[in-house]
């Protein structure tokens, strides 16, 4: 655990084995995001590769920004990546900057480290990021009609987050997978897919054994939701698809950039005023009109 101190209140980091502290930023974000992160720790998803940048007062954490250290492939490409997450300040000590504080600190840290630094924000933030040298970028999200596709029938089964060896299969083909997309997709972020296989879509994973693939999915009103493909091999979607569609869905909705030489997904323009892509680079051009993962969201 590091500290420094600025003003009356101190500046830490790597704290998340330290009990009391640790305890005291899942206080935060349950009150901030609603989201307690002590399950993730404790299952020992929480690794090196996810560190919190906070002010304390009195023993208490207050305010925070924390870091994600990852890849991003750009066209097969792989760039050195930050993205930024958890951005909070307890209600009782907003107005005083803390946040644009942590922000400069962690910017002038990692500016030299990594080539891409971006984040994700709301519309309420406008204003904010662009201060720091971040600037907006359009998403599409991607669509594929599957109408009439039949299943083959092979066996799937769907896993239990809570279960030894099926987080095992999870953490295992994590680790080994290959990027979901060589057009825009992220490596190296094994601590962000089993966030959201704890918190987010612990209903949702299933295994193909026959293609040792794990796919994170829902049908919803007629429409299969993909929200992860996680695969040591590059897939043929026809040949995917037919493993878990009915025939009586429509169509997929991509929550990834699809990358299969089988197929052409249509694009739409992705309007979420709630969830808008900051980045802040110097020598890395990222397209606009791609679908960050959503399991690599922080």
């Amino acid at each position: 655990m590091t500290q420094n101190q600025t003003e009356q209140f101190h500046l830490i980091y790597g704290y998340k084995d330290n009990n009391i502290l640790r305890h005291s930023f899942n206080n935060l974000a349950q009150m901030v995001f609603g989201i307690n992160f002590e399950s993730f720790y404790q299952s020992g998803f929480w690794n090196d590769r996810y560190d919190c940048y906070s002010y304390i007062d009195k023993g208490n954490i207050i305010s925070n920004v924390s870091v994600n250290k990852l890849d991003m492939i750009i066209n097969g490409k792989k760039v050195k990546a930050l993205q930024i997450g958890t951005v909070m300040t307890h209600p009782g000590y907003r107005g005083k900057g803390l946040a644009g504080k942590l922000m400069n600190y962690v910017l002038e840290k990692y500016e030299n480290e990594y080539e891409v630094i971006y984040l994700f924000a709301n519309k309420d933030v406008l204003d904010f990021y662009p201060k720091y040298g971040f600037k907006s970028l359009k998403q599409s999200q991607y669509i594929f009609d599957v109408k009439g596709k039949l299943s083959k029938g092979n066996r799937i089964l769907k896993l239990d987050i809570m279960k030894d060896d099926d987080v095992k299969l999870i953490q295992k083909l994590a680790n080994e997978r290959k990027p979901v997309s060589r057009v825009f997709g992220i490596a190296n972020a094994y601590h962000l897919i089993m966030f959201y296989c704890l918190y987010v879509f612990n209903e949702c994973i299933y295994y193909i054994d026959n293609l040792d693939t794990i796919v994170i999915y829902k049908i919803d009103y007629g429409d299969i939701h993909i929200y992860d493909i996680i695969s040591k091999e590059q897939l043929d979607f026809t040949e995917f698809i037919s493993r878990i569609a009915t025939g009586k869905e429509q169509k997929v909705v991509f929550h990834f950039t699809p990358d299969f030489d089988d197929i052409e997904s249509e694009r739409i323009l992705y309007d979420d005023s709630d969830d808008m892509f900051f980045v802040r680079s110097k020598t890395v051009n990222i397209p606009e009109n791609l679908f960050h993962p959503i399991t690599a969201h922080a």
